[in-house]
This record gives C-alpha cells, sequence and structure tokens, in this order.
C-alpha cells in the first residue's frame, strides 16, 4: 500500500512549516486507515483513502482548500475539487461550487455514482457546477449551508485568507488611482484633481475592505502587510493512494486563485489537468501487467488545464520502463540509483516541456506513484514515488509499504526565485531610488546598488524519488 499528499506547489512560509506538516501528517494517517481498516466506516478502496485524505486537508484549513480557500475578488470563496478511481477511470467533480464543507467528497460521491444505472436511459452527471452542486450535495447528506444566499460566504472562514484578500484588494486598489491619475493628470490641474480624487477614492475603498466581505477585525488588519501570510497562496491540496493490489485513485481540491472572478473554473474540477490515476492493464504481447500510476498536481490552473498536466504526467510514467538490467539487489529500498530511476525523471521531462517551456508564471508541482507487477501480473513488485517541482516551494508527505509512519517535508527550490510582484507603491519608491544619486560614504561616491528583486528566472525541476519492494 501507498498514500501520499501534497499541499500545494507555491509558498511555504517557514513560520507555518510546523502546521503545514502537522495537517499532511494527519491527512496520510487517516487515508492509511481507510486503506488498510475494514473498521474504518468506509470500504478499504484508494478511493475511499485519497477522499479521506482531502477531506481532512480541506478541514484544516492550512492551505487553499476547504476552511482555507483563497477568496474571489468579491470576498466570496467558491471552490473547485475532483476525484479519478484508476480501476474504471471513474471520474468526478465539482466546479465553483460554494458553501460546501467538504467539496472532494461531493466529487468522490459522483465519481461512486456514475458507474451506477439510471432508468429510461439517463446519464447520471460527473461534474457539478455552482450552487446546483451545493444543493446535490446536501440532497446526498453531505454538509454544507442550506441557505443559498448565505452559500457564498460559507468558506470564506480563514482569517489568512481574509487578510490576503485585504491586502490584494488595496494594491488593486492603488493600481487603478496610478492608472486614473495618469489617465486624468494632462497639466498640473488635471494632475491635483486626480490626486485629490484619488485619496478620496482610496478611503473609500480602505474604509469598503475592512467593512464589506472580508470581514476583518481590528487585530487582523494590523498584520494585513505580513510578507509571509500568504505570499504565493497557490497551496492547493491533493493525494494519490495504491491498494496492496495495486489499484490506484487520484484526488485534488482547491480554492482557486486568490482575487479570482466569481465564477471561474480552475485545474482541480477539470478531467486530466490536476488528477489522473490509471489501473494497469494485461500487456497485448509478452504477459504481464502495465504499471498503475495515479497523479496529483499543484500550480497555476489556467497553464495546468491548457497542458492536462495529470493526464500526460500518467501517461509518461506508464511508458518509462525500468531498464533490463535492473537488479533488485543494486538498491536498499529507500531509493533508486539516479540513471535507474523512470518515474521522476518522466515527470521532470513534463514539467519541462509543459510548464518551464511556456510562458509565467511557471509555478507547478506534482506527485506521482506507480506499481510495477510481477510477471505473472498477480502482485506489486515496486512501488516507486516522485514529487518534481517548479515553484519556490512544494510540502508533501507520503507513507510507503515498509514505512511505520508518514514522513512530511517542505521541499524548496535551491536557485533564487522569480521576483515577487510589487504594489504601484513600492514600484514608485523603487523608480525614485535609482534616479537619486547614491549616498557618499566616508567622501567617496559609492557604487549605485542594483535595484531589490531583480533575479533570473527558475528554469530547473526540483526532484524527489522513493522506492519500495514489498513484502
Amino acid at each position: 500500500m501507498f498514500v501520499a499528499v501534497h499541499a500545494g506547489a507555491g509558498f511555504h512560509s517557514d513560520k507555518r512549516a510546523g502546521e503545514y506538516t502537522a495537517a499532511m501528517c494527519a491527512a496520510v494517517d487517516r487515508a492509511w486507515r481507510a486503506l488498510s481498516d475494514p473498521s474504518s466506516g468506509t470500504p478499504p478502496t484508494s478511493l475511499s483513502a485519497v477522499a479521506a485524505a482531502v477531506a481532512s486537508l480541506e478541514e484544516s484549513g492550512v492551505a487553499n482548500a476547504g476552511r482555507g480557500s483563497n477568496l474571489a475578488a468579491d470576498g466570496t470563496a467558491e471552490a473547485d475539487a475532483s476525484v479519478m478511481r484508476g480501476e474504471d477511470h471513474a471520474f468526478g467533480a465539482v466546479a465553483a461550487v460554494p458553501g460546501l464543507r467538504h467539496p472532494s467528497r461531493a466529487a468522490a460521491l459522483l465519481a461512486t455514482e456514475s458507474a451506477l444505472p439510471l432508468p429510461l436511459g439517463l446519464v447520471r452527471p460527473t461534474m457539478l457546477a455552482g450552487d446546483g452542486a451545493r444543493r446535490w450535495a446536501l440532497s446526498r447528506g453531505l454538509e454544507g449551508e442550506a441557505d443559498a444566499a448565505r452559500a457564498p460566504a460559507y468558506l470564506a472562514q480563514s482569517e489568512r485568507a481574509r487578510r490576503a484578500w485585504r491586502r490584494h484588494r488595496r494594491a488593486l486598489d492603488e493600481e487603478e488611482e496610478e492608472e486614473a491619475a495618469r489617465q486624468q493628470g494632462r497639466g498640473a490641474a488635471g494632475a491635483a484633481a486626480a490626486a485629490a480624487g484619488a485619496a478620496a477614492t482610496r478611503g473609500r475603498k480602505r474604509a469598503r475592505t475592512t467593512t464589506g466581505a472580508a470581514q476583518g477585525d481590528a487585530a487582523g488588519a494590523q498584520n494585513d502587510d505580513d510578507p509571509d501570510d500568504g505570499e504565493v497562496a497557490l497551496d492547493t491540496v491533493g493525494a494519490i493512494a495504491l491498494d496492496a493490489q495495486g489499484r490506484c485513485s487520484a484526488a485534488v481540491s482547491s480554492g482557486g486563485l486568490a482575487m479570482k472572478t466569481p465564477g471561474r473554473v480552475g485545474s482541480a474540477a477539470v478531467l486530466g489537468a490536476a488528477c489522473w490515476a490509471q489501473d494497469g492493464q494485461a500487456r497485448a504481447e509478452g504477459g504481464g501487467r502495465r504499471p498503475s500510476v495515479a497523479v496529483s498536481a499543484s500550480g497555476v490552473g489556467e497553464r495546468l488545464v491548457l497542458a492536462s498536466l495529470a493526464r500526460v504526467a500518467a501517461a509518461a510514467g506508464e511508458a518509462a520502463e525500468a531498464p533490463a538490467s535492473y537488479d533488485d539487489d543494486d538498491d536498499d529500498g529507500g531509493g533508486l540509483p539516479p540513471p535507474l530511476r523512470p518515474l521522476p525523471r518522466a515527470c521532470d521531462d513534463v514539467l519541462h516541456r509543459l510548464v518551464l517551456c511556456g510562458p509565467p508564471p511557471r509555478d507547478a508541482g506534482v506527485i506521482a506513484c506507480r506499481a510495477l507487477f510481477s510477471e505473472s501480473g498477480d502482485s506489486v513488485r515496486r512501488v516507486e514515488f516522485a514529487a518534481c517541482f517548479t515553484s519556490r516551494s512544494f510540502a508533501i508527505a507520503y507513507r510507503g509499504p515498509s514505512m511505520e509512519s508518514a514522513e512530511a517535508l517542505i521541499m524548496h527550490q535551491t536557485l533564487p526565485p522569480e521576483p515577487r510582484p510589487q504594489r504601484p507603491r513600492q514600484r514608485q519608491r523603487q523608480r525614485q531610488r535609482q534616479m537619486d544619486p547614491p549616498a557618499a560614504a566616508g567622501g567617496a561616491s559609492g557604487a549605485a546598488a542594483s535595484p531589490r528583486g531583480e533575479v533570473g528566472d527558475v528554469d530547473v525541476v526540483q526532484t524527489l524519488a522513493r522506492a519500495w519492494w514489498p513484502s
């Protein structure tokens, strides 16, 4: 058996590392019990395992899913989630849904029900969106807000997300004011009028951000500019799992991009973009079975959707065969030697080809596992795991066949990240510094320092690889 989860590709603050690792380990533990314990309350399948893991992360509120969802431009919260079962490619998804406590449970139920027949030739849905998805989930007994009018605010409960919303709202207001001043400031009189109008607008809008949909208290407002708080809030959550027979499933859940347009559907709800699972089928020639592969991905949703990232990574992972000369005795079970790592190499190649060669932003992360079978195809010979990312950091946790407990870590880039976007006021101060002459030190003129934040792009994929041989 194998379980892995991620808390997203993006930025993970060092001061919150303990929260992330504790939440991820709890999610892996819950999935492991769902996978191995018939008395856990759900059938012990890989689908129930990934659903349990993602629901645990949604409940924790530490990442951009469930209770921790990012807020849209209007201060509301809408979630995307999907689940896929490798055995029959059953898929379920909810998109831009408000008011559900665990969007991933609704997606898992859609996937499970998709295999059940309906009378009169009717076809069951695999994806539901918006308030219709909320009403359907409530009709199936899932927890959520029954009042449609209050549903958009149901998941907008994370103080971290509210602080980020206020910060982004101010930045957008400042950008709008600068643009208005540029358009209206023709001549001294026009510029003065534009500045006065911008100041009045700023006062009204800042009052709105503290009393509107975000509903932040005074103590929270004092921390709005915390640089480590949701700096790059792409921390979507996901899970992958293999059962003892090598059957796999994958899942993902997200609150979407911060300040997104209400109604936006992200990669977490799109087939093949953020999760994919396929069980190994019998080979047409030579006997045996092809590998089972499960993938869960995170990053900028629009990039993942265009690339069908999870599906492509799974196909590459299945096709990447271990060298025929590989001897199981060459490794101690902790990880494959670098030349013999087909799964991580395949994921690395996919990120290079589909993410790093595309336009910025290039934040993405993938966790993938695969089961390789014996020659007869009736038992799992080896389990492989890979985690690859291009973002500033990637938070993961996993538990393999020989492990007594989960291992969690937050991986960071070893090269400088892409520069952090600056607010309009910061750009003004930087331009002023560049125009000012350098200060003299000890009577000698100093060399002008390069502007802060000028670093090169990260054109590298960081990779973790592990392998186990089940007894």
